[in-house]
């Protein structure tokens, strides 16, 4: 055969790039597109010059009422071998358009075999999404039977925003739909060196839905037209409820993986968050019904999991499982209004609220706990072994052997967006690591690799499964080897943030401070004793005296205290080491490092000088005190004060004071009751003036 140019005499043209997906061992689906109504095939060989052995799909006649799009189906192919293709139009190829792809192996294949997942690409208003001439082609010379990508394939969404509606959907017209499509094949876009030498699955995230972060609330503001066109023009697997979601499951050699629609059947993420005295808090709880995956969609997956002969099962998630995400949720509520809020974007440099960063990570499995629980539940109470979860969305990545994410789990991304640093700034910042194999963190590399990455899977047989996630530069960011038979452990936690900063305290007051603990499987998690290690300086630092127990998904609030010594500049550090029944290899001690500093005492330099005209609220005594202590306040006028006690959380515990008082000074018993040992903040507040102390309860 001999090459013809895209447009013929009769002006009929394969306007883009032909993709083969759905792949198995025996057969493969091509997506096409013409510029008007013509007859369009698939020609296929094992030879690239076409010259023997040539087989032919189906033809099809495409029409406006598919925006030309078909889909073309062959089938009795030989299972690991590489085929070579041309799209026809009107009986003629179209040889500068050829592409290769390789079926998939048989179920019981020795060999291995390698494909490369990611997602995140091509946002217009992203100065970084610029970079694909470089890294796809660099994916395209991976050895890969085929790209699972997990959507965010380009962001349509931000046609909202450009065409000055944020509410006008994309997704409302079909016609931007197909245009998303269109854009996916372009022909001249670096990503088509790697469309052309394997196959490719997909399903859309957020972005390429609708709208971002969007939930099943969404399927009337275009929801249905993106599930339906991508019918027409993605070449898909068979889907188990093509009118609900995309979520669908295929084989290759001995592996199954299983698509998941984290977006079509979601309960909003808002539902899981409450707001309580000015401050975001979290209240789904892993017997509720919040769900990310819905009733459906969770039951075709736990019942197919439990049914699979495959030696491997290979969960694809646009939105990272985790369960140690929870951790991040909990830590962000914690900080509200804290010194840490807000923190700076590390990409852009604008600022991330606290509240920001918890509707973020409310967004993932972690803002799911039931649907979390369900997962866990069924694999270890049927000992299902050998899962493994693939995840994106983040535009981070990260590699979990099953220590913090109990199933082990490759995050990758971003393919080509501003990398966000959150897995760094989160270990860096707030000593939380949640990826123990590593990822795009600030000691990968010197200088570090914080930039674009892809995921790279190994199936070796029934053997081994190697997971990478791969920069832009070639580098390695993290590596892990997944062996047969692990199930997830029934217990597991994790205490946050792993340090704690106390600033500079008063020589003659102490200084509180709290931590998170969440139980992240589906048994009681235990803290059982707390040991503190000082290295330097001889401040002291006061721990919980009661154990802890959590069901799964629970959470308590741990205080801390700290009370200065030595002489005032005096640096105290050190760490606690929690004791816990977590059971996970080197996940029984959970760590916080700590700093305190040594001031001067309350009245000197200025900090508390007693005028008879200004309000003065005095630090408690004794502090720390155990059943009762007192607290001095000074009015310079009559009038209605309040003087509440909260905890740690900003939780009302306490009202000592709502009532008019004269001018003067003045003293309250505060007697503690059955309050928890801890740290409590009593806040005094007249008209405008508003002052608030802590204090700490040692039972």
């Amino acid at each position: 055969f001999t090459a013809s140019a895209h447009t013929r005499a009769d002006d009929a043209m394969i306007t883009h790039l032909p993709v083969v997906g759905a792949v198995t061992s025996t057969s493969a689906r091509f997506v096409l597109r013409a510029n008007i109504s013509s007859e369009i095939q698939i020609m296929m060989s094992q030879d690239p010059a076409f010259e023997a052995d040539v087989l032919f799909s189906a033809s099809a006649i495409v029409g406006e009422n598919t925006d030309f799009f078909a889909l073309l189906d062959v089938g009795d192919l030989m299972p690991g071998t590489q085929y070579h293709y041309v799209p026809r139009i009107n009986g003629e190829p179209v040889m500068e358009l050829a592409g290769r792809f390789k079926t998939f192996p048989e179920r019981e294949d020795t060999g291995c075999f390698s494909f490369l997942v990611g997602s995140c690409q091509q946002a217009y208003d992203d100065p970084n999404s610029t970079k694909g001439d470089i890294f796809f082609p660099a994916m395209a010379d991976e050895d890969a039977l085929f790209l699972l990508h997990q959507g965010d394939w380009i962001y349509p969404d931000t046609t909202d925003s450009e065409m000055g509606d944020s509410l006008n959907y994309f997704s409302k017209s079909r016609e931007l739909v197909y245009s998303s499509f269109r854009s996916r094949y372009d022909p001249d876009f670096p990503m088509a060196e790697l469309l052309k030498v394997m196959a490719v699955d997909y399903i859309y995230d957020d972005h390429d839905w609708v709208n971002n972060n969007c939930d099943k609330t969404y399927m009337d503001q275009g929801g249905t037209n993106t599930i339906d066109i991508y019918q027409e023009a993605f070449p898909h697997y068979p889907l188990p409820s093509p009118e609900k979601g995309l979520w669908h499951k295929f084989s290759c050699g001995p592996a199954d993986i299983y698509v998941i629609d984290n977006r079509a059947q979601r309960d909003p993420n808002l539902d899981a968050l409450a707001l309580w005295e000015g401050r975001v808090i979290f209240t789904a709880d892993y017997q509720d019904d919040h769900s990310m995956l819905g009733s459906e969609q969770m039951a075709w997956l736990l019942d197919d999991l439990m049914s699979s002969t495959a030696t491997w099962k290979i969960i694809s998630s646009g939105t990272p499982f985790n369960p140690a995400g929870r951790g991040l949720l909990e830590a962000a509520l914690l900080l509200q209004g804290s010194q840490y809020d807000p923190i700076p974007d590390p990409a852009t440099g604008n600022p991330f609220t606290m509240r920001f960063l918890a509707e973020e990570f409310a967004d993932k499995w972690a803002g799911f706990p039931s649907d979390v629980y369900k997962v866990l539940s069924r694999l270890i109470a049927h000992q299902i072994p050998n899962v493994i979860f693939l995840s994106g969305d983040t535009h981070n990545s990260g590699l979990d052997d099953g220590t913090n994410s109990l199933i082990p789990e490759l995050m990758s991304g971003p393919l080509d967006r501003s990398n966000q640093q959150l897995v760094a700034m989160a270990k860096e910042g707030f000593r939380i690591d949640i990826w123990n194999k590593g990822g795009h963190t600030y000691d990968n590399a010197n200088p570090p690799d914080i930039g674009n990455a892809y995921g790279k899977v190994t199936v070796c047989g029934q053997d081994s499964v190697i997971l990478e996630a791969i920069s832009e530069n070639t580098n390695v960011l993290a590596r892990h080897v997944v062996l047969p038979g692990a199930v997830p452990r029934d217990v597991a936690g994790i205490v946050v943030p792993g340090g704690i900063d106390f600033g500079t305290v008063p020589a003659d007051e102490t200084a509180g401070t709290g931590a998170v603990a969440v139980s992240t499987s589906i048994d009681t998690f235990k803290i059982i004793r707390y040991i503190v290690f000082r290295i330097k300086g001889s401040g002291q630092i006061v721990v919980p005296e009661e154990p802890v127990s959590l069901a799964s998904g629970e959470t308590q609030l741990l205080q801390f205290g700290f009370i200065p010594g030595g002489q005032p500049g005096d640096t105290t550090q050190g760490r606690i080491s929690i004791q816990t029944n977590d059971p996970g290899r080197g996940a029984a001690y959970k760590f916080i490092d700590f700093q305190g500093v040594t001031g001067n005492p309350s009245g000197v330099d200025g900090e508390s000088v007693t005028r008879p005209d200004l309000y003065e609220l005095h630090q408690n005594y004794p502090n720390p005190f155990n059943p009762s202590t007192t607290i001095d306040y000074r009015l310079p006028k009559m009038e209605h004060i309040t003087l509440k006690v909260y905890d740690m959380r900003g939780r009302e515990v306490a009202i000592l004071i709502d009532e008019v008082k004269t001018a003067g000074p003045h003293n309250i018993k505060f007697e503690a009751g059955e309050l928890a040992s801890g740290v409590y903040m009593y806040e005094l507040t007249a008209g405008s003036f508003k002052r608030k102390k802590k204090m700490m309860l040692m039972r």
